[in-house]
Order: structure tokens, then sequence, then C-alpha cells
């Protein structure tokens, strides 16, 4: 998939000067200094490179505009058919699939302790939630 820009267009009327740039291409794990000594403090190191994939994906560019259009896109309940039949259908915005697929991708939608004890994955856990 083509990367794509958050950058909007520029308006014909005038420039927009008190908005800051997109904030894309970090690491956001990296860059949440809390995160990462809590990391380092409550034994969970055995996760950080995984910690830092998730960092890497919330950073990009094409995460944070599918994330944005799945928060502006809600769930659509169909409870018909075009025929008239009972469907019950709940449909979601591509991009929340996506969102959903790269959570999914890093395990970060259902981690469980693999060599560890629990506690110590119940703890990496709430950091890639962060």
């Amino acid at each position: 998939m083509a990367a794509q820009t958050l950058e909007k267009p520029r308006s014909a009327t005038h420039e927009v000067l008190n908005q800051s740039v997109p904030r894309v291409g970090f690491d956001e794990f990296e860059l949440n200094l809390p995160l990462v000594e809590g990391v380092k403090r409550y034994d969970a190191g055995w996760a950080r490179e995984r910690l830092h994939q998730a960092g890497r994906l919330v950073g990009s560019g094409d995460f944070q505009l599918w994330a944005e259009q799945a928060n502006t896109n809600p769930p659509r309940l169909d409870t018909h058919d075009r025929y008239g039949n009972r469907v019950d259908e709940v449909v979601y915005h591509p991009a929340y699939h996506q969102v959903m697929r790269s959570a999914v991708q890093l395990g970060a939608h259902a981690w469980r302790g693999v060599s560890c004890a629990q506690e110590r994955t119940l703890r990496a856990r709430c950091c890639s939630c962060c």
C-alpha cells in the first residue's frame, strides 16, 4: 500500500499558521520516557522489541490516517438487506479493519504469558495499550 500523508490541502482563502506539523515517522514507545522507564522498572524488558514495533506502527502516517478514518466513520447497523430480509449486520469502515489487523499482527489484542509469569505479561500488555 502506498504511503499516504496526513497533510491537508492548503486553503485558497488564507494560510493557517497556528497548527503544528503532523507528528509522523516516530517510534511513539521510544518517545514516551515514563512508559520506557516503567517497562524497565516492572521487569517487562522482554517485550521491548514488540513495544518498539507497536510504537513505530502508531507513529506511522498510514496508521494515523486509518485511526482517524476509523474514528470519524462509526460502525453502522444494517438491520435488513435490500430485499427486506433481516440481516442485523454491523458494517465497519475499512480503516477500522486495518487498525484491528495491525493490532492482531502485533499480538496487542491478546498477549498471553509465553515463558514468563502472568503478572509480567500483564505489565507489558498494559504498556502496549498506552
